[in-house]
């Protein structure tokens, strides 16, 4: 039996300057206007289950594309990986490139080119999907936003300049998630370890940012850093589900109005983690949690769609699941088993029960799949797959 043991989750925050754990921060809406609140919020009471939550219980198929190997479609580092209309849109950070893979994972070709030239980026640091238009919109070098159609034809950019770690956009706005970033619009040179902001698509000018912690635990311009998820913005029919690592609270942000409020607080009883964490140096942090197994805490990974609701936290040292299938009210709580792949870390959504992830080399994916007792899609795709080739996507058919 492999578990997730919490070794992992040191090696991650080593380089961190503050850990926060439990409900206890203070949830500031920028701009001196309202503060969020938890009111009308459903709480979700967790006492720590015994029985270990193998991943191979949560899932009914897995389906096994390995992303076509040539020069021209060669990956160095995915940032982000976004799926819409049987593609998956690949931004390369260390390649400096987009490219596209269809449903078998072959190579369909590019957004956009390097270069200096009308239409190209020379530092891109972003990418988007406008799913409604189907373009695709990426950000260079923390100035421009250039848009392309799905076939990588060049269509308008304009200047932009935003750092952050993830968007959506939606009929009315952009969703911009932002952690161990700086943004640069005027009058907004205050540093923040991480936030929210929704602009307005058609008046850019128009910005509502949210900052969900204590401006005393996290005070500004000294640089404090947070845990980020790889799929932090989570998708519903109305709505996305936004998680910040060092709370415990799960936010809705509205798809239409970009409206933001805290929909659920996650609270771990008497056992949570002690609120001073937050101003701890890492070390301090990381030894804490250490010496102290019998305590609960550190929401992540949460992951919420219109069927199901799923985040980790740590309790003995291990990481444990809450797993809520909606429809029938299945719950599932414990330690958590990842005996599919080595990382259970969720990139993307392809509908509210159809989930992707990528693996960097087919070593990753655990022996003995055909014996988990659900389907195995393409295994044989990995027969003339090298260690050396480009990463497989793997979906998860929930």
């Amino acid at each position: 039996m492999i578990r997730n043991n919490l070794t992992l989750f040191t090696t991650a925050v080593l380089c961190l300057l503050a850990v926060s754990c439990g409900p206890k921060a203070t949830i500031i809406q920028s701009d001196d206007t309202e503060p969020l609140t938890t009111q009308g919020a459903k709480v979700i009471s967790i006492v720590p289950g015994q029985d270990s939550v193998r991943f191979s219980e949560l899932i009914k198929s897995v389906d096994i594309i390995p992303l076509q190997t040539s020069d021209e479609s060669l990956i160095n580092e995915i940032r982000t990986i976004k799926y819409d209309d049987g593609m998956f849109f690949v931004f390369d950070y260390m390649g400096k490139s987009i490219l596209k893979f269809d449903m078998n994972g072959q190579f369909k070709g590019r957004i956009g080119n390097r270069g200096r030239g009308r239409g190209e980026y020379l530092f891109p640091n972003l990418m988007g999907i406008d799913r409604k238009n189907r373009t695709i919109l990426v950000g260079d070098n923390t100035k421009y936003m250039l848009k392309y159609t799905y076939d990588g034809e060049f269509i308008s950019s304009a200047d932009f300049p935003i750092s952050a770690s993830d968007f959506e956009v939606t009929d009315d706005s952009y969703i911009f998630y932002t952690g161990k970033s700086v943004n640069f619009k005027p009058g907004y040179e205050d540093y923040w370890g991480a936030e929210l902001m929704i602009i307005d698509r058609n008046n850019t000018d128009s910005i509502r940012r949210y900052i969900p912690v204590d401006k005393e635990l996290y005070p500004v311009n000294e640089g404090h850093t947070t845990i980020t998820d790889n799929a932090p913005l989570t998708p519903l029919s109305d709505s996305y589900t936004l998680h910040y690592n060092f709370t415990d609270y799960i936010f809705s942000v509205d798809c239409k109005s970009g409206a933001v409020k805290v929909k659920y607080v996650v609270d771990y009883g008497k056992n949570a983690y002690t609120d001073n964490l937050a101003d701890m140096p890492a070390m301090d942090a990381l030894q804490y949690i250490g010496t102290h197994p019998e305590k609960t805490g550190w929401t992540h990974q949460v992951i919420e769609t219109d069927a199901l609701l799923t985040f980790m936290y740590a309790h003995n040292k291990w990481q444990y699941i809450y797993f809520n299938d909606k429809a029938t009210g299945k719950t599932l709580n414990g330690p958590f088993v990842t005996d599919i792949a080595s990382s259970n870390v969720v990139h993307g959504f392809i509908d509210d029960r159809t989930m992707f992830s990528y693996i960097e080399k087919k070593s990753s994916l655990n022996e003995g799949l055909a014996d988990k007792g659900i389907r195995i899609n393409g295994l044989e795709r990995l027969d003339n797959v090298t260690e050396n080739d480009n990463p497989i996507i793997l979906i998860y058919h929930y």
